[in-house]
């Protein structure tokens, strides 16, 4: 792979062999970046769902679009496995948000029949804001932004300024750190 960034070079020339060889080589890792993220996040590759190589190919064209902003041809690699990691999370987040609970129905929510919350005990909207407030800070105004305010992550990003895929992967951090500080604050 040290002829990486004259590959690299060359698909930016449109060189179409180039640019299967540049697939060639990070495929294999682009496809284990995808299957360790599906499978962490509880998906897979059936059930009407993409197939780890429909987001790697879609990572890879996002990539092949891109790549005259890529300014070290040789840091290629690095960079398309970012894109690849960002498109698997983009994807698990939509896929979760399918199956997901309105965040306004966290508050009256029984989580647990085996007693992490009793029902006749909901957590006070007061409590869970002082859990979000919690969040590091970055987390904290994606989620509240995108979750209560209600805005897209492009929006996001504009008032930010960071990048729209950079909101995505925050505010899928930010869920999952909240669903861990939810249960361990309604643990018995």
């Amino acid at each position: 792979m040290n002829d990486v960034g004259s590959i690299v070079e060359k698909v930016k020339t449109g060189d179409e062999s180039a640019l299967r060889s540049l697939y060639d080589i990070f495929s294999p890792m682009m496809k284990n970046v995808c299957a360790g993220i599906i499978r962490g996040g509880g998906g897979g590759g059936g059930g009407g769902g993409q197939s780890v190589d429909d987001l790697v190919q879609d990572a890879f064209i996002l990539a092949y679009y891109s790549i005259d902003k890529l300014k070290d041809n040789n840091k290629f690699g690095p960079w398309v496995l970012t894109i690849t990691r960002n498109v698997s999370l983009r994807y698990l987040e939509k896929k979760q948000q399918n199956k997901s609970t309105p965040f306004s129905a966290l508050s009256n929510r029984d989580f647990d029949t085996e007693g992490y919350t009793r029902a006749d005990s909901p957590l006070a909207e007061k409590e869970l804001m002082q859990l979000i407030d919690n969040l590091p800070e970055g987390y904290r105004k994606v989620f509240k932004m995108a979750v209560i305010e209600g805005y897209s992550h492009k929006e996001i990003a504009e008032k930010l300024d960071i990048e729209p895929h950079s909101s995505s992967s925050q505010l899928t951090r930010a869920k999952a750190m909240l669903r861990n500080m939810l249960n361990k604050h309604t643990l018995p």
